[in-house]
């Protein structure tokens, strides 16, 4: 338990701790095989719950691989944004910002709060931004942070906003002399700020 808690501060310890509880399940996997079982059948039974684990649990993911980000369209977006030579912040979700920062983009925040300058200002107005329906505030963070780009996805979309057209999505597409939509592959829609 404590393992899995220090992954929720420390993300990139995430990797490492897989790989130790990899090596502890096997251990336990080879004491099974090795114990001295009374009931041969249920040593047999306990192994193919096992491997029916397993295996099922891979083929449950199987279907989800496809729509787990990064996917194409998703990449797609990070390299137009690698040739428009961005030199401002990108703002979007703090859950994309690993990626934005992986493709050497200036992202607003992501989910390593750890390095998160004014942490507590920074989500309130992360927050406005999303969810604000006052075009004048949404300029005035934008520019306090030196945010030139906004990056939406679908997922974005209808886990924060329900698929419909409010907050800062519909800031964004029915204000034209403010956003411009200088990417959108049907996935990710990218905004620059005129």
């Amino acid at each position: 338990a404590l393992l899995l808690y220090l992954t929720l501060y420390f993300h990139f310890l995430t990797f490492y701790i897989f790989i130790f509880l990899s090596v502890v399940s096997a251990f336990g996997v080879i004491y099974l095989l090795e114990r001295k079982w009374r009931v041969e059948m249920f040593k047999k039974f306990t192994i193919l719950i096992l491997i029916c684990g397993i295996l099922f649990t891979t083929l449950s993911y199987y279907d989800r691989i496809n729509k787990l980000t990064p996917n194409k369209k998703f990449t797609e977006g990070l390299e137009f944004l690698s040739n428009e030579n961005v030199e401002t912040n990108i703002f979007s979700h703090y859950t994309r910002g690993v990626y934005l920062s992986y493709s050497g983009m200036q992202n607003f925040m992501d989910n390593n709060f750890l390095y998160a300058p004014n942490l507590d200002v920074r989500w309130s107005d992360a927050q406005k931004l999303l969810f604000s329906n006052d075009l004048e505030q949404t300029i005035g963070i934008m520019g306090k942070y030196n945010i030139g780009y906004i990056w939406v996805d679908r997922e974005m979309i209808y886990d924060l906003w329900g698929g419909d057209d409010r907050d800062l999505l519909f800031l964004l597409k029915y204000n034209p002399h403010v956003f411009e939509k200088v990417f959108d592959n049907g996935d990710v829609q990218i905004f620059r700020k005129k």
